[in-house]
Parts: structure tokens; C-alpha cells; sequence
């Protein structure tokens, strides 16, 4: 969440924010909807978000529940999104 508050200044400083059309998110895949979520958040309404997502070679979808990492990072991800949705 800092990255983008802080990338909203840079950005208000150099652009013209309500001039911005559409932003391309780059995230892990299990970060994707919370990175948009707090893009949203903190960006002007009427912006489109398209997200472009990768894999790590050991956190993939079909196989983050088979170990400690992969479980790890992706119920946090679901808890920050539940936590970000009720502020």
C-alpha cells in the first residue's frame, strides 16, 4: 500500500492524474487483486486496470497449497484483501 501512496505523489508531480486513462499492474498472480483493489483506493475513480501476472517457479496455482511458502503467501494475501475491504 505505501508503494502506491508514495507513486501517487511522484506521479501527481510529473502527470496530470485525472488525465490518466488506464494503468497496467504488474503482480505476482496471488497479489494481482489486491494490487488493483489498492490502486483503486488511492487513484482517481474512472480509471481502467488491466493486470498482468506471473508465476514463481516454486508458488505456481496449481500447486501454492503443497507447500509452507505457497500457503503462506497466499492466506496472506486473502487476509490483507479481507482487511483492506472492511476499512
Amino acid at each position: 500500500m505505501e508503494n502506491v501512496y508514495l507513486a501517487r505523489e511522484v506521479m501527481a508531480e510529473k502527470l496530470d492524474l485525472a488525465r490518466i486513462k488506464s494503468v497496467v499492474a504488474v503482480a505476482k498472480w496471488y497479489h494481482s487483486r489486491r494490487a488493483v483493489m489498492t490502486l483503486k483506493r488511492f487513484l482517481p475513480a474512472g480509471i481502467r486496470y488491466f493486470t498482468v501476472t506471473y508465476e514463481l517457479h516454486y508458488i505456481r496455482r496449481d500447486n501454492w497449497w503443497l507447500n509452507d511458502v505457497g500457503r503462506h503467501y497466499s492466506l496472506r494475501s486473502k487476509r490483507m484483501e479481507l482487511h483492506t475491504s472492511l476499512s
